[in-house]
C-alpha cells in the first residue's frame, strides 16, 4: 500500500487546537478549541465545507463552561452514529493548582445533532464515576453499541487511567464503563479482529505524592503503547506499538487497512501516518503530512477520515506565524 498527498490547505487560520474531523453527506465537519489544555475561557469550534468546495464556514455553537474561570474542550471527538447524528464530546474543566496537585475537577458531555449541527440535544453531563474525565478521540460503533473513550482520574488527585462509556440507544444515555489501562493519558479505540484495538499515550506515568513525575512516553524515545483485544473489554498489557511520537489516532480504512496518526518527535514536530502490520503486530511509518505554507512547528492531533474508498482526509494542528492553525491533507490510497 502506497500513500501520496493529493492536496493540502486551510480549515481555519487562527485559534485551531486538538482538531477532529467527519465525512459525511458530501460534507467535512471539523471540530477545534480555541486554546489547549482546557485553559481558562477556552471554547469550541465546528467548521464545514462541501467536499467539492474546501472553504471551511464556522457553525455557532453555544457551549459554556459551568465552572467559573472554566474551559472546554473536544479532544478530536466529532463522531458519528446512526440516523444520521453527530456527536461532539467534550470537557468542561476548572483546574486548582493543576501544575502542582494535579487537583482538577472535569465533567464530560456528549451533546448530538441530527440536523448537520444546527441544533443540539443534551446538556446534561454524563454521570460518570470519573472525579476528572476527558474526552479524547472518535466515539466507536460495535454491532449496536456506540463506546466512548475518555481518560483521567477515578478520585481526586488520583493517578490517571483510560476506558470508555458506552451506549445502547444512539448516544442518549451512556453507562457501563470499562477500563482500558491504567496509569496512561490519550488513549484511543478502533474495531479490529472482531475485538478492538486501543493505541494509548502515556503508559507508565508515576507520581510522588499527587505530583506527577515521569511519563515515559513524554521523554524521548516518546513510545505510544498498543492493546489488541479479540473480546469486549480489556483484559491483556499494553506492548510498544512501534511508533514513537504521541498525540494518537486510529483510523480502519478496510478490514485489512489499519492507520494510526501521531505526532513525531522530529523537530517540529511534523505529524505522520502509520499502517499496521499483522506479521510484526506493530505500526510503521507509511507518511509524513505536509503543511499548506512553511515548515512543521508545534505539529499535532492528527485525525483521519475517508471521503472515498480511494480517498483519506486528514486534519492537524500547528503554528504559523505565531497563530495556531488547523490544515488538512486529501491523501490518495494506491
Amino acid at each position: 500500500m502506497k500513500l501520496k498527498i493529493l492536496d493540502r490547505g486551510y480549515v481555519s487560520e487562527t485559534d485551531s487546537l486538538i482538531p477532529g474531523n467527519i465525512v459525511r453527506n458530501n460534507k467535512i465537519f471539523v471540530s477545534l478549541n480555541t486554546d489547549g489544555d482546557i485553559s481558562s475561557g477556552q471554547r469550541l469550534r465546528l467548521m464545514v465545507s462541501r467536499i467539492d468546495s474546501m472553504k471551511f464556514e464556522e457553525i455557532e455553537l453555544n457551549f459554556s463552561s459551568v465552572f467559573h474561570n472554566g474551559g472546554l474542550e473536544a479532544g478530536c471527538s466529532i463522531s458519528e452514529g446512526d440516523e444520521n447524528r453527530i456527536f461532539l464530546p467534550y470537557s468542561d474543566a476548572h483546574y486548582i493548582n493543576r501544575e502542582k496537585t494535579l487537583d482538577r475537577k472535569a465533567l464530560v458531555f456528549c451533546p448530538w445533532s441530527d440536523d448537520e449541527g444546527k441544533t443540539w440535544n443534551s446538556s446534561k453531563a454524563l454521570d460518570v464515576e470519573n472525579y476528572e474525565a476527558f474526552a479524547y478521540g472518535k466515539i466507536l460503533k460495535t454491532g449496536n453499541k456506540l463506546k466512548m473513550p475518555i481518560w483521567g482520574s477515578k478520585y481526586q488527585g488520583g493517578k490517571w487511567e483510560s476506558g470508555y462509556l458506552q451506549s445502547y440507544d444512539n448516544g442518549q444515555t451512556w453507562c457501563d464503563y470499562r477500563t482500558i489501562c491504567k496509569m496512561c493519558n490519550e488513549t484511543v479505540i478502533e474495531n479490529y479482529r472482531g475485538g478492538i484495538v486501543a493505541l494509548i499515550r502515556g503508559y507508565g506515568i508515576w507520581y510522588s505524592g499527587h505530583e506527577e513525575v515521569s511519563i515515559k512516553s513524554e521523554h524521548d524515545p516518546k513510545p505510544l503503547h498498543m492493546i489488541v483485544d479479540s473480546g469486549d473489554g480489556i483484559s491483556v498489557p499494553p506492548t510498544f506499538s512501534g511508533i514513537r511520537g504521541t498525540a494518537p489516532s486510529l483510523y480502519r480504512v478496510s478490514d485489512s487497512i489499519l492507520l494510526s496518526g501521531s505526532r513525531s518527535i522530529r523537530p517540529g514536530g511534523g505529524c505522520v501516518l502509520s499502517v499496521f502490520s499483522e506479521d510484526t503486530e506493530k505500526f510503521s511509518e507509511i507518511l509524513e503530512l505536509k503543511v499548506p505554507t512553511g515548515e512543521w512547528r508545534y505539529g499535532g492531533y492528527p485525525v483521519i477520515s475517508s471521503i472515498d474508498k480511494s480517498t483519506l482526509f486528514v486534519t492537524f494542528h500547528h503554528m504559523h506565524e505565531n497563530r495556531w492553525c488547523c490544515s488538512w491533507n486529501i491523501v490518495e490510497i494506491s
